[in-house]
C-alpha cells in the first residue's frame, strides 16, 4: 500500500468503507487521510489510515490507528512474529494533560521500522 499512488490508495481503502477525511503538508510531500466511522455512533473513529505521498523522506510511509484494543494487540504480536525488535519506547504530548500524552513503540527489522502509538488515555 505505501507505494501506491494516491488514486490508488483512495481505490484501495474506500473498498473498505473508509471516508476521505483531511490532507495535511508535511516532508515536502502531503498525508492524505482516511477515516472508518463507527456504525452503531457515526460521530466515533474507529480506525482511521493515512499515505504520506510526495516526499524523499521517508520515501513510503502508512500510518494506521484503531480504538479496537484486541485488533492493537494484534497487530504488536504480528510485528514481533515478522522478526521485528522493540528499539525505543517514547512518551509524546503534554505530561501535564494526561489525556493528550502518547506511547510510541519503535520497531526495527534491518532498514525497516514500524511504530505503534498507544493512547494513554484509552
Amino acid at each position: 500500500m505505501s507505494k501506491m499512488n494516491l488514486e490508488a490508495f483512495d481505490k484501495y481503502v474506500s473498498s473498505y468503507g473508509y471516508d476521505y477525511a483531511k490532507k495535511a503538508s508535511v516532508f515536502n510531500g502531503s498525508v492524505y487521510g482516511y477515516v472508518e466511522y463507527d456504525k452503531l455512533d457515526t460521530t466515533r473513529q474507529k480506525r482511521i489510515v493515512s499515505v504520506l505521498i510526495g516526499s524523499t523522506e521517508p520515501r513510503y510511509s502508512i500510518s494506521y490507528v484503531t480504538t479496537l484494543k484486541d485488533e492493537y494487540s494484534k497487530f504488536k504480536n504480528e510485528t514481533l512474529s515478522l522478526g521485528f525488535k522493540l528499539y525505543k519506547t517514547e512518551e509524546i504530548g503534554n505530561n501535564e494533560n494526561i489525556k493528550s500524552a502518547l506511547i510510541k513503540f519503535s520497531y526495527r527489522k534491518d532498514k525497516q521500522i514500524i511504530q505503534i502509538h498507544n493512547s494513554l488515555n484509552s
